[in-house]
């Protein structure tokens, strides 16, 4: 057995089971629909290179969602992801703010 992706031998140790869509696509949904889901054979590695892409479909779908029943979990998901990025980006430019004022401050005790 080949992975779907690459085309790698598969072993025990690198197996998994990449599920088409992606199985973040089903929270919220009843037993019943997430039973007996499509997988396809796929090493360790490409099933989980596109878990970000993934997630960012799942995103999409989420924030799109215009019913307040109807896919609710994926809304709420996708809104706790979002925060998340936004609390990352947040932290990054604030270390990049840090940086440029020690620089800066380097600059100016030079001259």
């Amino acid at each position: 057995m080949i992975c779907y992706n690459c085309g790698i031998e598969l072993t025990n140790e690198n197996k998994t089971a990449e599920h088409i869509p992606a199985k973040n696509l089903y929270a919220g949904q009843p037993a019943e629909v997430k039973q007996n889901l499509l997988t396809v054979p796929a090493c360790f590695d490409c099933n989980n290179k596109f878990s970000n892409i993934d997630s960012e479909i799942r995103d999409i779908i989420g924030i799109s969602n215009d019913s307040l029943t109807e896919n609710q979990v994926i809304s709420e998901k996708a809104a706790k992801s979002l925060l998340r990025q936004i609390a990352l980006l947040r932290l990054v430019m604030v270390a990049f703010m840090k940086q440029s004022v020690v620089r800066l401050k380097i600059v100016l005790s030079v001259t």
